[in-house]
């Protein structure tokens, strides 16, 4: 299937996202002087914005590029609950699924920009895991819409806010992997190998690094191959993405394909929710096709774009379909 076309399926995928979310909040500003006080610059501040940030950035995203998603998570019980369920609407994500815990708080990370530059990001957070009681309301959903709606994938993006206990992990795997859907994960450090038995684990280099305790070469191929093949091993996933930055990514799976898609030049202004974007694309691009290195092109190409912008911000199917073409991506023969 042609790039266009698998971009062009996405309208087709209902997609259901797991994970932790939050709010990505702005204080955009200018700063001329540095304060008396302390060698820290001091930021006139103009103006304010909330967005949607994690697992809700990730669903977001999908939205963006025309895929129907529900979406599943725990917010706190708190002031800022009303302001991320209103965003969730705004932006036709449904919110019936969002569990208010009275034992948390809302996951909030401020950031101040200064002439359109990251100067500083203070957060507001809870990292304990979710009770037991939590875990059975959010099981006994997911459950119930997957049996009543049957998505063509599954995604599971972590940041160690608390939600991805280990039954919680088991028992969504275990339940994807019975009902054939597709399933993806972002994974953070805590439970890096909890992940077993996926059908796409998207890490990065410094969380692979990190969990393997090993040095990568992300320019060896021979180095990236057999840190993949270990991860492998001990995760038993059917695909590996690996995101390397500025050295674009590395693909692997358990048939033997395997390659390196080169980043593509870009004017970067800031990376906060590129690997959203990737996960979304990626996931999306594979529950229409199970390639691998067509997922890696269009999920590469996608995350450039999103670091060529401030703040977090979603990749539309439109703004995916011209850079595609800009770049030539359909006349790119695949080879494995």
């Amino acid at each position: 299937m042609k790039l266009s076309s698998i971009i062009n399926s996405f309208k087709d995928l209902n997609i259901l996202v797991v994970g932790d979310i939050m709010l990505d909040s702005y204080q955009w500003g200018r700063s001329s002087r540095i304060s008396p006080e302390a060698p820290v610059p001091v930021v006139d501040i103009q103006g304010s914005e909330d967005r949607l940030g994690g697992a809700a950035n990730v669903a977001l995203n999908l939205v963006q590029l025309g895929a129907s998603v529900s979406l599943y998570s725990v917010s706190g019980n708190d002031e800022l609950r009303p302001v991320l369920l209103d965003l969730l609407k705004d932006s036709s994500i449904p919110s019936e699924n969002i569990i208010p815990d009275n034992g948390r708080m809302t996951t909030r990370k401020t950031r101040i920009i200064s002439h359109g530059k990251h100067i500083v990001r203070f957060d507001h957070e809870s990292r304990k895991d979710i009770t037991s009681e939590i875990e059975d309301i959010l099981l006994d959903k997911i459950q119930e819409h997957c049996k009543s709606v049957r998505p063509d994938a599954i995604i599971l993006q972590d940041y160690n806010k608390g939600l991805f206990t280990e039954r919680v992990i088991k028992s969504i795997v275990q339940l994807a992997n019975e009902q054939k859907i597709f399933i993806a994960v972002d994974p953070k450090r805590d439970r890096f190998f909890n992940f077993k038995g996926v059908d796409l684990f998207k890490p990065n280099l410094k969380e692979v690094k990190d969990a393997l305790q090993s040095e990568i070469d992300p320019e060896n191929e021979e180095s990236l191959s057999a840190s993949c093949s270990k991860l492998m091993d001990k995760i038993h996933c059917k695909n590996i993405l690996l995101t390397l930055s500025k050295h674009g990514m590395y693909y692997f799976d358990s048939e033997g394909k395997n390659g390196q898609i080169t980043a593509h030049h870009r004017n970067i202004i800031d990376v906060s929710g590129a690997g959203d974007t990737v996960i979304s694309v990626a996931t999306a691009a594979m529950a229409v096709e199970p390639d691998i290195a067509k997922a890696s092109l269009l999920s590469n190409l996608a995350g450039g774009l999103v670091c060529e912008k401030v703040g977090v911000v979603p990749i539309s199917n439109s703004e995916l379909m011209d850079a595609m073409k800009k770049d030539n991506l359909e006349e790119i023969r695949m080879t494995y």
